[in-house]
């Protein structure tokens, strides 16, 4: 029992690297926290208090550092959630209005670009990374999309590592604080999906 216990830590923070889903922040530190907690003996009635007492710090932390987070999707996003406006959302509206209307499938790696696809609300005009039409979409956009939307000097963004010069058949339709959409030479009314 405490043997496992004594390694589950280690083997939370080493899968999430070996998975590429860690992120170095304040957050990886309260498995250690949590772990010196877990281990140290206290009597029943205290341990069941202590343990109470960290769930609550853990839940009221957890949101109020998430405002404050230097991370500015993270704390940009929980801004939204909690029904507050966040400045740094201005470039992904004036891209929205434009692509509200407009008409057409639309080529997104929702990595970066996520504010956008919750400003439009209308995730179903999208072809993103997680949906099967995402890789014949990427490697052929003419056949499939009539826009694609990039976020310049983006490391994490699949479109526009595939794509940085442009892509052949469509011209710039739209440029902002980053934000580029490029749109098809042609509209695609019957895209192959």
């Amino acid at each position: 029992g405490k043997k496992l216990l004594s390694v589950a830590p280690f083997l939370i923070i080493f899968s999430a690297i070996y998975s590429n889903l860690f992120y170095p922040s304040i957050y990886v530190s309260a498995v250690f926290i949590i772990y010196f907690f877990m281990l140290t003996d206290f009597g029943a009635g205290a341990r069941r208090g202590v343990m109470t007492a960290l769930i609550a710090v853990s839940i009221i932390s957890s949101a109020m550092l998430a405002f404050i987070s230097s991370d500015e999707q993270e704390s940009g996003f929980t801004r939204i959630f909690a029904g507050k406006s966040a400045d740094s959302l201005r470039r992904y509206r004036a891209t929205a209005d434009v692509l509200s209307r407009t008409d057409g499938k639309i080529l997104a790696d929702d990595t970066e670009l996520y504010p956008l696809i919750y400003i439009m609300r209308r995730p179903d005009r999208f072809i993103l990374p997680y949906r099967y039409e995402f890789v014949p979409a990427l490697s052929n956009p003419s056949s499939m999309v009539n826009y694609a939307v990039v976020l310049k000097n983006s490391g994490r963004d699949r479109v526009l590592q595939k794509y940085e010069l442009g892509i052949k058949g469509f011209h710039s339709f739209f440029e902002d604080e980053g934000i580029i959409v490029w749109e098809r030479n042609g509209f695609l009314k019957n895209p192959a999906l």
